[in-house]
């Protein structure tokens, strides 16, 4: 089980870098709605779920035809257990 402990703390520590690395991208450039999106992955898989969330919705709305953004939004609302709120952006997805 050690093994396993070590194997999590280096995915946490290699996601935070990431969350960093991203950061350091959108101070660069604002617009970049793939990195808002990735940064936001990197906040969902440390389970930063409303961080990812506020990450996924800059994302959309820098790039609203982008039905990836979109999609993981839905998601993020769907772990947050916003059903509704989910529902409106699949509903977008599928326009």
């Amino acid at each position: 089980m050690v093994g396993s402990a070590d194997e999590s703390d280096k995915r946490t520590k290699r996601l935070e870098f990431a969350i960093c690395l991203l950061g350091a991208a959108i101070l660069r450039d604002p617009n970049d709605a793939n990195a808002y999106r990735w940064r936001g992955l990197a906040h969902s898989f440390l389970e930063q779920l409303e961080l990812a969330l506020v990450d996924f919705t800059k994302a959309s709305k820098i790039d609203p035809s982008n039905y990836k953004h979109l999609e993981e939004k839905a998601n993020g609302k769907m772990k947050l257990k916003d059903y509704y709120g989910a529902i409106d952006n699949g509903k977008l997805i599928a326009a």
